[in-house]
Parts: C-alpha cells; structure tokens; sequence
C-alpha cells in the first residue's frame, strides 16, 4: 500500500516534530518505526479500522463513508 508503514505515522503530533521524523522516517527500517511507536504511542495515526476488504488509517470523512457506507 502506498506510505507503507510510515502512513501509520501522525504528522501532526508532537513527537512526529520532536523526532524530526519528516526527513528520518523516508530513512528508517520499518522495524525502527515500529519500535519508536511502540516507546512513543502519539506517533500512531488513529483511528485504524481494519476489515475484510478495507484498511483506515486516520479519520477522513469522505474516505469512511465511501468505504463503509452502501
């Protein structure tokens, strides 16, 4: 999926910019990501829904309801 899994990063949040991670993240291992969210939980991009055929990272309105809704 396109963003991997720095799509699952909050850009907006503290320890995004505390971390400087615009710039490192595009360098980071996927595996030092996961550790970094793991020690810094307001790195994770919420909410996350993951179903039978979707995955949605962050709230959009417009992506959600035409996902979700028939």
């Amino acid at each position: 999926q396109a963003g991997g899994i720095r799509r699952l990063l909050n850009t907006s949040s503290k320890e995004y910019k505390r971390f400087n991670l615009k710039e490192k993240a595009l360098e980071m291992a996927p595996a030092a990501i996961i550790d970094l969210v793991m020690a810094n939980p307001g790195l994770l991009r919420r909410p996350i829904l993951l179903g039978e055929e979707v995955i949605l990272v962050g709230f959009v309105r417009e992506v959600w309801e035409t996902k979700l809704l028939p």
